[in-house]
C-alpha cells in the first residue's frame, strides 16, 4: 500500500463536530466526532501531509454511529436526503426515491438529470401528451395549476440544469442537487400529499 490509514481522536486543531445527514433518524445534525481516520504516504521520505479521509460521528439526536467520508461528503450507511412524500404514484415515487438516494450517495449529476425526468413523468401522469418536448411539459404543469405560485423560476432552473447535464459534460455539485431535490420534494407535497391531507 502506498498509504497508511491513521486512526486518532480529534486533536486540538481538529473540529469536534461534523454536519451531515444522519441515515438513522433522517435529520441534518452536527455529530460529535469520536474518531478521525487520516491518510499518510507510507513511502520513505514521501513529502505529503496527512489529510482527514473519514470520521466516525455520533448523532446527537439518535446517538447512532455513522462513518462520514470527507472526500465525497457521503455517509455509511447511506441515508436518504429530503423526506418521503405520501400518496405519490408508484412510478413517480420510484424516481423520486432514486433522487433521494443519489443525493445522499454523492451522485449529484445523475440526481439533477433525474429531477428533470421526473417533471415529465408528473406532467404525463396529470394528463399531458406523450412524446412532447420538455418545454411543453413545463408549460403544462404551470398552465394547469400544478405548481405553486412564483415557482416557474425554480422549474426553469431544473430545465436548464437538466439540459446542460444531458447535452454537455457538466458535473454538478452537492448544493445544486440538494436545491433541485428540495424543490421536487415540495412540488410533490403540493400536488399529491397536500390535497390528501385536506380531505374531510
Amino acid at each position: 500500500m502506498l498509504f497508511d490509514y491513521i486512526w486518532s481522536t480529534p486533536g486540538q486543531y481538529d473540529s469536534e463536530t461534523q454536519t451531515y445527514f444522519c441515515p438513522h433518524c433522517s435529520k441534518i445534525v452536527a455529530g460529535k466526532i469520536h474518531k478521525l481516520i487520516k491518510c499518510e504516504c507510507s513511502i520513505p521520505h514521501c513529502i505529503t501531509s496527512m489529510e482527514n479521509i473519514f470520521c466516525i460521528v455520533e448523532c446527537p439526536s439518535c446517538h447512532c454511529p455513522t462513518i462520514y467520508d470527507f472526500r465525497t461528503e457521503s455517509t455509511s450507511p447511506i441515508g436518504k436526503a429530503l423526506r418521503s412524500v405520501e400518496n405519490v404514484p408508484d412510478s413517480i415515487n420510484t424516481i423520486y426515491e432514486e433522487i433521494r438516494t443519489g443525493i445522499s450517495a454523492g451522485c449529484y449529476t445523475s440526481s439533477v438529470i433525474l429531477a428533470r425526468t421526473i417533471l415529465m413523468y408528473i406532467a404525463i401522469e396529470k394528463g399531458a401528451e406523450n412524446d412532447r418536448n420538455f418545454l411543453y411539459y413545463i408549460n403544462y404543469l404551470t398552465e394547469h395549476g400544478y405548481t405553486p405560485p412564483d415557482a416557474r423560476s425554480w422549474i426553469d432552473k431544473i430545465r436548464i440544469m437538466g439540459n446542460q447535464a444531458v447535452h454537455q459534460l457538466e458535473v454538478w455539485k452537492k448544493e445544486d442537487a440538494e436545491l433541485i431535490g428540495k424543490f421536487l420534494m415540495y412540488l410533490l407535497i403540493f400536488i399529491y400529499e397536500l390535497p390528501l391531507s385536506l380531505k374531510v
